[in-house]
């Protein structure tokens, strides 16, 4: 009997976070110009990411003296697609 009753109110709490997630799902935010998606508010995270580990790759660059390593080097940055020039062409 407890197994019973215990699956009903399992099966009833799933059914609720369903429906309330559904619910939430359209949830619109007014701001001044027009209304936005929540789903537009959250940062973009791969972006965030891409220039952190980017950032400190292309300020190395800016520290290389022998023309020959920094030429390497930029080459190298362009092939990996970490440079501007390249993520444009994307």
């Amino acid at each position: 009997m407890k197994m019973i009753v215990g699956f009903f109110i399992g099966a009833m709490t799933i059914c609720i976070l369903l429906f309330g997630v559904q619910f939430f799902t359209p949830l619109r935010a007014q701001t001044e110009e027009e209304e936005q998606s929540i789903y537009d508010l959250v940062p973009d995270i791969e972006k965030i990411n891409r220039e952190a580990l980017i950032t400190p790759l292309l300020e190395a660059e800016k520290t290389i003296w022998d023309e020959d390593v920094a030429q390497y080097y930029h080459l190298l940055l362009q092939r990996c697609s970490f440079t501007e020039e390249e993520r444009d062409r994307e």
